[in-house]
């Protein structure tokens, strides 16, 4: 099993306690660990992705404030352009 696997599995295992507790628990204790799950998974495709880009990511760095500022900006002007 890989990470995420194994954070699904503990997951369940979670729900499945929670949800003997009552209705209104269980019902809590699955947005908690739905929300958890997706937080610690954003977590690691962010590690992933500075992995993948250190070099990039360093390059950036070295650029002064506002060139990354102009950057970052243009970079979240494509990707909205690309989401609607």
């Amino acid at each position: 099993m890989n990470n995420t696997e194994n954070e699904i599995e503990v997951v369940k295992q979670f729900i499945y306690e929670m949800a003997g507790k009552g209705l209104n628990d269980g019902k809590d204790a699955i947005m908690q660990s739905a929300n958890a799950l997706v937080e610690r998974h954003l977590i690691w495709l962010k590690e992933q992705y500075e992995e993948e880009h250190a070099d990039d990511i360093e390059v950036l760095s070295e650029l002064p404030h506002e060139e990354r500022i102009h950057l970052t900006n243009q970079v979240d002007s494509l990707l909205k352009e690309k989401n609607h």
